[in-house]
């Protein structure tokens, strides 16, 4: 049996500041990647102007564990705080 790997697109890889209000990543051209944030968070996942909140909608995103989530090509990410600002590390998979 032969597991696969990912290969991770750093090259294109944002770093988002979460606040208090919800803000929106870059576009992507990928169909996955890897979520990351150093601190509490929600993120909703969408085309156009997807928004974040705390309100079921969205996905709790526990601080310093690492998502994969798959997206559609030109996908944006959404986040906001959870309690206390952080940063969200978006790193594409190709």
């Amino acid at each position: 049996m032969q597991l696969e790997s990912r290969k991770y697109d750093f090259t294109n890889g944002q770093k988002i500041a979460v606040g208090a209000a919800s803000v929106v990543s870059a576009a992507t051209k990928a169909r996955e990647a890897y979520l990351f944030a150093d601190g509490d968070c929600f993120v909703n996942i969408g085309q156009g102007s997807p928004s974040a909140a705390n309100d079921g909608k969205s996905l709790p995103l526990a601080a310093k564990v690492g998502v994969y989530v798959r997206l559609t090509k030109g996908d944006v990410i959404a986040a906001i705080q959870s309690t206390a600002a952080c940063n969200l590390y978006i790193i594409p998979i190709i």
